[in-house]
């Protein structure tokens, strides 16, 4: 089941308590609809070949394009999964595992019933144990993979991010989710691991009080909670949603960008989700005075789909 978290208007960022309700189908039921668009979008599905050529599918790929100042090359990291000591590239990325610097953690909670003599994991039942190794491994630090998310969940979700300018370059300080009926289904802020140099409030919506106010978790928060419904067979929609990957950290493969299902004339270059809005769906967004809105961009993002699926649908062939 997912959760919704309610979004009650406020003038000042547009945000909602992170409050949290059962998210149905306006009929009741999320069997048929969904399973129909799903199967729907799959012909969109980027290849392995485009998902390589877009810079998606390589995780460090992904994560080292279009970072921003150079920072100390000696700089050296916690990681925040497995508590590693790791160190870094000159433009902030993590440095590649080898295999005296793997990451192995533990995704589930410490727990110790009352009527057990050792605590345990809640993910393995692996007994808690100084320098256990842990039950999953990641191929970066701090990087999450879809490819280790424990289910299935075969829906067509789509996401968002509004980042900030940090000395790491562009990193994540709010992400939504939108299912297929336009219900937000996840939505929070999120604290970016270095300090903020610019809020690029103009586009982000974010400011240093919205921030503070929260409710803002940190990145593992948000990622522990993205794959705990975000698994392998989900197909995440969005527009250039290799910049969303690289703020989450988050590698996934089943991806519908519809800055590449509306290709630009020009090769190299991308129509603007605000223009693929006005266009196709007649839909003015992104014109808001205290910013983007990550659920509305998600929300378009999902209509174009459907827009594309519904022409599909009256032109058979």
């Amino acid at each position: 089941m997912f959760y919704q978290p309610n979004r009650f208007s406020n003038s000042s960022c547009g945000l909602s308590p992170n409050v949290c309700v059962p998210v149905s189908s306006p009929n009741g039921s999320l069997e048929d609809p969904i399973c129909e668009l799903y199967v729907r979008l799959q012909k969109y599905t980027m290849t392995k070949a485009k998902l390589d050529s877009h810079a998606y599918h390589n995780p460090m790929k992904n994560y080292n394009s279009n970072l921003g100042p150079l920072i100390d090359m000696r700089k050296r990291r916690q990681c925040e999964r497995c508590q590693r000591t790791y160190t870094v590239h000159r433009n902030g990325s993590p440095r590649e595992i080898d295999r005296r610097n793997s990451c192995f953690y533990h995704p589930g909670k410490i727990v110790m019933p009352f009527f057990f003599r050792y605590a345990y994991y809640t993910c393995c039942g692996m007994k808690v144990q100084p320098f256990a190794t842990g039950c999953i491994s990641q191929p970066f630090h701090g990087f999450v993979s879809t490819k280790q998310s424990v289910g299935s969940n075969p829906v067509a979700l789509a996401i968002d991010c509004e980042m900030c300018i940090t000395s790491n370059g562009s990193e994540c300080t709010r992400v939504t989710v939108v299912n297929q009926f336009n219900v937000v289904v996840y939505e929070s802020l999120v604290w970016p691991e270095e300090p903020i140099i610019d809020y690029v409030t103009k586009y982000s919506g974010i400011t240093k009080e919205i921030l503070l106010r929260g409710p803002t978790r940190t990145l593992r928060q948000v990622q522990d909670y993205l794959l705990s419904f975000i698994k392998s067979d989900t197909i995440l929609i969005g527009h250039s949603l290799e910049s969303d990957l690289r703020a989450l950290k988050l590698h996934h493969d089943m991806l519908v960008d519809t800055s590449l299902v509306f290709p630009h004339k020009i090769p190299g270059k991308r129509r603007s989700l605000r223009e693929l809005a006005s266009t196709y769906l007649n839909r003015t967004i992104q014109n808001r005075e205290n910013g983007h809105d990550s659920a509305e961009d998600s929300e378009a993002c999902i209509q174009l789909m459907q827009y594309v699926l519904d022409n599909d649908r009256r032109n058979p062939g």
